[in-house]
């Protein structure tokens, strides 16, 4: 926003006009604007598993090295929807550094952190003495106890949240935006620019928490807060405004068990202090039979199973996902039961697409968008997107199922077949090379588990394994055998290719590759 001061950065423009070393590929919906990027609508991909952070400063990039090298496939069209993007962030700070001639992290030291006087705050790592002296552990829970973790570096995409600061800090940063700009005699902006960051610039629904530029909306009962959430593995933080009270809060927690803590602080410490209502949107409920009858239906196709837009589709990372969907169901009278994890909510319907949860009022919005069928609750970053049932984790818990126990019942048999042999190999030729080749899937699935079942997995936030690099060639490698096999079969023996096991081991590698397929399994899809 400095540089859009100063003429360097036109919020609506391509991105592409800023960057020069690399460029962001073409995508549905046209190009991605630098407002895209600040209200995280760009439409990028997740970033996947082991790209943002790392251990080692061995494992250090330049910034325009590592968004060159890791840039996110185009999933949806840049203002659709709002879905957080670490990319968008990291790549936003790229252009101010690319613009302002000066690294990311001297930029912010000298036209921020040094004009608020904040001299505990850096975004350099490793964190530069005396600094690194008064660094907090991290910790996470394991075995009734809690256990230090190691120090994450996020050099390399360092402005989607490589800041190490203070609670101090931080509060003469919420300070200044309070004050339009301004702490004590030094401005970081204009006061029309600072009001403009605070300003929704993007929402699904006027009921609805919405995006400004960097800060993004959070409901505290009546209340609208400007907040900002960091999260890594061990530190769980967060800052809130509500400027009409002139009242700022930043929250910390190091370790993980403090996800939601931070949040639930906030909304107790705006529902003691600050209770009162402000100005809201709210709409009005439709009690008529008609209404209701209207309602019923609607929620009857709404009913259905759905997924975060918050993941990565075109990763590895996507099989995170299995089995964390939710589920939604309609009631008797029209309204929504939505399961999620050990939550049960009641959404009731007020009129139209919206509806409210029976205890917290939480707001809910449905929207259908080309046939898919989205819903919208308080986090103005991401929604719940339906899935087909080719989608669901439950489906393909049965594929998988059913595929490693065709492929395991293919091998035993073929083996039965070697070891009392009866008839000759070329008999059943194809059925062998097809069982060699649901074998192959069989060991990538033990590979797996074991690899998820030892110390290399803790490491997968921030690399990938070397095992995992090897085990993902092996559904492929799979497919090719089964190609291979039924050739075989052709030329050696036709019969062959009616025989039950041979039938039985390609429907399993069939299955096992459209499921792993669909996983980002087969093959590298590291991003």
């Amino acid at each position: 926003m400095q540089l859009v001061e100063q003429g360097k950065i036109d919020l609506d423009e391509d991105v592409n006009k800023y960057l020069t070393t690399f460029q962001i590929p073409p995508g549905p919906g046209g190009p991605i604007t630098m407002r895209h990027l600040m209200t995280h609508t760009p439409g990028f991909d997740d970033t996947a598993p082991g790209t943002l952070a790392k251990l080692s400063p061995t494992e250090f990039l330049p910034l325009g090295t590592a968004l060159a090298e890791h840039v996110p496939a185009r999933v949806r069209p840049p203002g659709q929807i709002s879905v957080y993007s670490n990319y968008g962030a990291a790549l936003a700070g790229y252009i101010v550094q690319q613009l302002s001639g000066e690294a990311f992290e001297k930029y912010i030291y000298t036209h921020i952190f040094k004009k608020l006087d904040m001299v505990s705050s850096t975004f350099t790592e490793p964190v530069p003495a005396p600094l690194n002296g008064n660094l907090a552990t991290g910790y996470y829970y394991s075995r009734g106890q809690m256990k230090a973790g190691p120090f994450e570096y996020i050099h390399n995409f360092a402005p989607t949240g490589g800041m190490t600061t203070t609670a101090e800090d931080m509060a003469r940063f919420m300070i200044a935006y309070l004050q339009g700009g301004q702490f004590k005699n030094e401005r970081i902006l204009e006061k029309s620019t600072a009001d403009a960051m605070l300003r929704r610039s993007f929402s699904q629904d006027p009921v609805l928490p919405g995006m400004a530029l960097g800060f993004y909306e959070m409901q505290a009962g009546k209340r609208t807060l400007l907040t900002h959430k960091g999260r890594t593995t061990f530190f769980m933080s967060q800052l809130a405004l509500l400027p009409e009270e002139n009242f700022g809060v930043f929250v910390a927690y190091n370790a993980a068990e403090g996800a939601g803590a931070d949040e639930s602080l906030i909304r107790a410490l705006i529902g003691r202090y600050f209770a009162g209502s402000s100005a809201s949107v709210d709409r009005k409920a439709n009690s008529s039979n008609s209404a209701t009858e209207i309602a019923q239906i609607e929620a009857q196709r709404i009913t259905g199973v759905y997924r975060t837009t918050w993941h990565s589709q075109r990763t590895f990372g996507r099989v995170f996902m299995l089995g964390r969907d939710v589920h939604v169901t309609a009631t008797d009278d029209g309204n929504l039961l939505v399961e999620e994890g050990d939550e049960l909510l009641l959404f009731q319907h007020v009129l139209g697409n919206f509806y409210r949860e029976s205890r917290t009022q939480e707001p809910l919005v449905v929207r259908r968008d080309a046939g898919n069928i989205r819903i919208f609750r308080v986090s103005p970053v991401m929604a719940l997107e339906k899935l087909s049932m080719f989608e669901r984790s439950d489906t393909h818990y049965w594929l998988l199922g059913i595929g490693f126990l065709g492929a395991l019942a293919s091998v035993i048999a073929t083996i039965r077949r070697l070891a009392f042999r009866r008839t000759p190999i070329a008999s059943y030729a194809g059925g062998l090379a097809m069982s060699a080749a649901a074998a192959v899937l069989l060991t990538f699935a033990i590979g797996m588990m074991f690899l998820f079942a030892s110390p290399a997995a803790s490491v997968i936030a921030w690399r990938v394994p070397t095992a995992l690099r090897y085990l993902v060639w092996l559904p492929p490698l799979g497919v090719l055998m089964a190609v291979g096999a039924v050739l075989l079969g052709l030329l050696v023996n036709r019969k062959s290719l009616a025989d039950r096991w041979f039938l039985i081991g390609a429907a399993a590698v069939a299955i096992l590759a459209w499921s792993l397929n669909y996983w980002n399994l087969m093959g590298p899809h590291f991003g």
